[in-house]
């Protein structure tokens, strides 16, 4: 693969935006990313072009376009027709980097919203949807939100209407907190009519909140969409993930008072420096995990078989295993002291001064496994193992992957110790699994 990715400009008499690829001979995914209220071209506002270029070397094709705020598009975010992205989506499928039959759409806050409704209303046109602090309502136009955001065959969306904010002196040291607005608004009769039929989306579902998001309430409205889907018996993959003590601009670390550009008002986005920090990280991989498993599809459109291979970590993938670490169901065995060990380790391990090693399971190409190998004694070794990739857990792996390293990487070895810890209870079902097999 090449390393340099290519940035084209897209610049016509109905899009802009640009498009990130790889100059790669082969086809891969495409993705449509979408931002929120400041308006522009996703890479030059809120969502910084570092994310973009983390998930285009991860093997997609991204289509950052802007929908109003720049060149002839609307000004403010208002009266945006859905047929325009329906187009967007027309010309990404045309090119030639491109792999039509495997399309995604990424959003964040507004542009979570709108993926939301684009999956409602062109249900066959992607394959995953991920949406970042998104509303489970249609909301109405900004600055003025008794406008209508969104049209579609030049109807109007049902959109809620707008409340007074509690008194703020809109300056940095002062800022708005927009969030009491849509707390308000969630009460209101016209709540139930405004919201998304979530339940019309025809694929795989990533709903990104954080508790402390001072924008809107991003929690409880994907706690809502989740309970809708449920209410509706919806048979695709979802996934709701809070992040503890973050706020709203999940994809982009933000701390403090920020200045809207659209909006022209002072306003907060939430969560603490440290919350904020931990939600950046781990929603980038979280997200590129995601859209990988879901958009692994053969040209049939079925889930091709688990095709195991291990490797020694390496330190290119430092960021990758420290946001595994961070996720809670591997901090309820990995924290502490013992998480300050293995990080020292992993590092002498780098560094090649380590008779332990650090290993990545692999399912093709795509990382979802964190094992620790360390001899003991002249015949046996020690072995933890965690499967870290939210999408390969609750699916029966642990034993055949196990049973797999091993047989690959240790069939000389005559005892393994799985996880040695003994408070550890766990170990004695995969060992009787193994035994079985």
């Amino acid at each position: 693969m090449a390393t340099t990715i290519q940035k084209q400009s897209v610049h016509n008499s109905t899009l802009v935006g640009t498009l990130y690829s790889f100059n790669n001979s082969e086809q891969q995914p495409g993705i449509l990313l979408l931002s929120g209220s400041d308006g522009g071209i996703p890479g030059s506002n809120a969502i910084p072009e570092s994310f973009i270029e983390y998930i285009v070397k991860n093997g997609f094709v991204v289509f950052a376009l802007a929908y109003f705020g720049v060149e002839h598009l609307p000004s403010n975010l208002e009266h945006i027709p859905l047929e325009y992205f329906k187009s967007a989506v027309m010309w990404l499928k045309s090119q030639p980097q491109v792999d039509p039959s495997r399309l995604g759409i990424v959003g964040q806050s507004r542009g979570g919203e709108l993926a939301l409704l684009l999956g409602s209303y062109f249900p066959d046109l992607f394959k995953v949807i991920v949406a970042s602090s998104p509303c489970n309502m249609t909301c109405g136009g900004f600055p003025h939100p008794n406008r209508p955001a969104w049209i579609y065959k030049t109807n109007q969306l049902m959109a809620m209407n707008a409340k007074k904010i509690a008194h703020h002196a809109n300056s940095a040291e002062d800022p708005y907190i927009v969030a009491d607005i849509f707390a308000m608004r969630e009460k209101m009769p016209e709540a139930q009519q405004s919201q998304i039929q979530v339940e019309k989306i025809k694929c795989p579902l990533l709903l990104l909140s954080g508790d402390k998001d001072a924008i809107w309430p991003s929690l409880f409205f994907c706690e809502h969409i989740i309970k809708r889907l449920n209410k509706h018996n919806w048979q695709f993959i979802k996934r709701h993930i809070n992040y503890s003590n973050a706020g709203h601009g999940i994809l982009g670390s933000y701390n403090g008072s920020i200045y809207h550009p659209t909006g022209k008002f002072w306003c907060k986005l939430g969560g603490t420096l440290e919350g904020n920090k931990a939600a950046n990280l781990q929603s980038w991989i979280a997200i590129h995990e995601f859209l990988q498993i879901t958009l692994n599809v053969n040209k049939t459109g079925h889930i091709e078989p688990i095709q195991l291979h291990f490797a020694p970590a390496t330190p290119s993938q430092r960021t990758l295993l420290h946001g595994w670490f961070e996720q809670p169901h591997i901090k309820e065995w990995m924290h502490g002291k013992g998480l300050e060990s293995t990080l020292k380790g992993l590092e002498k391990f780098f560094e090649g001064k380590s008779s332990t090693i650090y290993w990545v399971g692999y399912d093709k190409e795509i990382p979802f496994a964190f094992l620790i190998t360390s001899p003991e004694g002249e015949d046996g070794t020690t072995l933890d193992f965690f499967i870290c990739n939210l999408n390969y857990l609750g699916k029966g792996l642990a034993a055949p992957v196990i049973k797999e390293f091993l047989l690959s990487h240790f069939s000389h070895i005559k005892k393994v110790f799985i996880d040695p810890e003994v408070t550890n209870m766990r170990r004695f079902m995969y060992i009787k699994k193994l035994a079985l097999k």
